[in-house]
């Protein structure tokens, strides 16, 4: 069936399965016979098993949280709470975070492995006996197989790939926490997670995740423990938890969904794969339309001679023989085993109509009364003529004038009440079409929910990118008013430097101009001096001349004197 069956169907059909056969006593068979048929599958690349989602996977990811819950809580627990109240970044990407708090987050993401790692090699006394039986079996038929090296392989990639790692990535899905983690945490959470998955897998950080390979020294040091313990949990003398799994199971319930999930798969294939998975697609259609499922011919009578069946604990049914072999055709079974019908019993099914009532009946009348009188008569009449001729039908009364009721069928006495199946077919229908459609609701709401959540966790991611940029953006923030102090300081110096040589310039000037009016006056005085002084002389040059004007002619008449 693993073909033609989505993911969603497997992770439905394996639940299914995993609690119907857990109430039966045949859960870990059912997980050995699988185990042992994916290692078959996978026989030359042993690397990919337990990594696709398959029924296999699917089942003993149900069945490890179903009986592993309490060896969890006390391996997990203390674990996911301490990292919840822990307020350290385990951050260790370069690209977000800085390079001083880069050293300080690798030794929180250190320490934080040791304690996963340390509480889980501490889990033994509660490890869970029954994967303990299931781990141990998948390590004899690998033995037998001659790989003993792919027996820790396989409890690794299902109990840390499938279970433990699963639930500290998200431990709401594991009913470890009743809250969302913060960012912080996380994170923390998934590197923790990666970390535990590597080492589960004995395999180093690589170029691919460059920033985690200095991890790769704490992988090593804890690869012999690793391996002690993978030994430990498939060897059947150890000691483990002496408590099993006393979970109660509806197994009405989960064979009535089993059945119901079935018969709607069978439902959209193809006729040709419905032969090839016979005689399911006959057993489904058989319990939907109430009729009796055949049984095999080669079955011991005396059980049906017996007066009253024998009931039988739904763990002692693996010791019966099934009621339908696979190599037995069916069709030629159920023309067998029913039991032909009388030409009486032909006539009644043609003249009997379908009444469906959707009211209460009236009350009756006086009329109405005497006519069920003779209708009782008659039929007291007709039941003393049927006596007389020895005919073997039962008695039949008056029709009801409601629904009429019928005894509960039942294994043995199922084809004395095959009419009755006719009568409800249709209100059976009717709460076919509810359950379905009800069903599908549920389902596109189980599918939005998912949606939700995946869109949940995106933005999750993104706000913490979006935390991780505003510190950039504050960082720089912060560098730029330092650097623009810086200026403003330097600035605000070369100003005051300025204003000093202003003021020093303004002195200068004063001094300058006081230096010239000085100059100035010294130059008036000095001009007044040299007018007067240019004055007197060319007053002292007229004194003379005038002198040399009177002694000459002084001489002139001396000279005329003598003349004369």
């Amino acid at each position: 069936m693993e073909p033609i069956l989505s993911a969603r169907e497997k992770e439905e059909l394996g639940r299914s399965l995993i609690y119907v056969l857990q109430s039966t006593g045949q859960a870990k068979e059912f997980l050995v016979d699988l185990g042992v048929a994916e290692i078959s599958r996978y026989d030359v690349q042993d690397s990919l098993i337990f990594r696709e989602n398959t029924i296999l996977t699917k089942a003993i990811e149900e069945y490890m949280k179903m009986v592993g819950q309490t060896y969890l809580q006390e391996t997990l627990g203390p674990f996911i709470a301490h990292i919840y109240a822990s307020t350290e970044s385990h951050e260790i990407d370069p690209q977000r975070c800085s390079p001083e708090e880069l050293c300080e987050n690798r030794g929180h993401l250190w320490r934080s492995c040791e304690e996963a790692i340390e509480n889980i090699m501490q889990s033994q006394m509660y490890f869970p006996q029954e994967l303990l039986a299931v781990f141990s079996t998948w390590q004899e038929k690998v033995i037998l197989r001659g790989k003993p090296e792919l027996g820790s392989r396989l409890v690794s990639a299902c109990l840390f790939l499938r279970f433990l790692c699963p639930a500290i990535l998200s431990p709401g899905l594991f009913q470890l926490s009743p809250e969302h983690p913060h960012p912080l945490s996380a994170r923390a959470l998934t590197l923790v997670a990666k970390v535990l998955q590597n080492l589960a897998n004995f395999t180093r950080f690589g170029e691919k995740e460059d920033y985690m390979s200095f991890m790769n020294g704490f992988l090593e040091q804890h690869w012999d423990e690793m391996s002690v313990f993978l030994q430990t949990v498939t060897d059947p003398d150890s000691e483990v938890a002496v408590n099993s799994y006393e979970g109660s199971v509806d197994l009405a319930y989960e064979l009535s969904s089993l059945h119901y999930m079935l018969y709607g798969i069978f439902a959209g294939v193809h006729q040709q794969t419905k032969d090839d998975l016979e005689p399911l697609p006959t057993i489904l259609k058989a319990l939907a339309e109430g009729l009796p499922v055949p049984e095999c011919i080669t079955q011991d009578q005396s059980q049906d001679e017996r007066e009253e069946p024998e009931y039988v604990f739904p763990k002692d049914m693996r010791n019966l023989r099934p009621l339908v072999k696979k190599s037995q055709s069916l069709s030629s079974l159920i023309k067998e085993r029913l039991v032909p019908s009388t030409r009486i019993e032909e006539r009644e099914k043609k003249s009997r109509r379908h009444v469906t009532r959707t009211q209460s009946v009236p009350a009756q009348t006086r009329p109405g009364r005497e006519r069920r009188k003779r209708n009782d008569v008659s039929s007291v009449a007709e039941k003393e003529e049927g006596e007389s001729e020895g005919v073997m039908n039962p008695t039949r009364t008056r029709q009801s004038s409601t629904l009429p009721r019928r005894k509960s069928t039942v294994p043995w006495c199922r084809n004395e009440d095959l009419h009755f199946v006719q009568q409800k077919q249709q209100v059976e229908e009717d709460q076919e079409l509810d359950l379905q459609e009800m069903k599908g609701q549920i389902a596109e709401n189980q599918e939005k929910q998912t949606h939700l959540e995946e869109q949940m966790f995106k933005m999750v991611e993104k706000m913490q990118e979006a935390l991780d940029q505003l510190a950039k953006v504050e960082e720089m923030h912060k560098a730029l008013q330092a650097e623009m102090a810086n200026q403003m300081t330097q600035m605000q110096s070369r100003m005051d430097a300025l204003q000093k040589e202003c003021a020093e310039e303004k002195t200068q000037r004063k001094k300058n101009e006081e230096k010239i009016s000085i100059l100035e006056r010294h130059l008036s005085v000095l001009e007044k001096t040299s007018a007067n002084c240019k004055q007197g002389q060319n007053k002292h040059h007229m004194e003379n001349a005038l002198e040399d004007t009177s002694i000459t002619n002084d001489m002139d008449g001396t000279e005329s004197s003598d003349t004369d």
